[in-house]
């Protein structure tokens, strides 16, 4: 479970920085990921 977590960490913050660079923060949807 903490692989597929940090997993699924890394491409929502590969993914979000590319394209939503001017929106939220990388750190505040990990911090949501890691609460689910």
């Amino acid at each position: 479970l903490k692989t597929q977590t940090k997993f699924a960490a890394t491409v929502r913050l590969l993914v979000g920085g590319k394209l939503n660079v001017h929106m939220n923060p990388p750190q505040v949807k990990a911090t949501i990921i890691s609460e689910q």
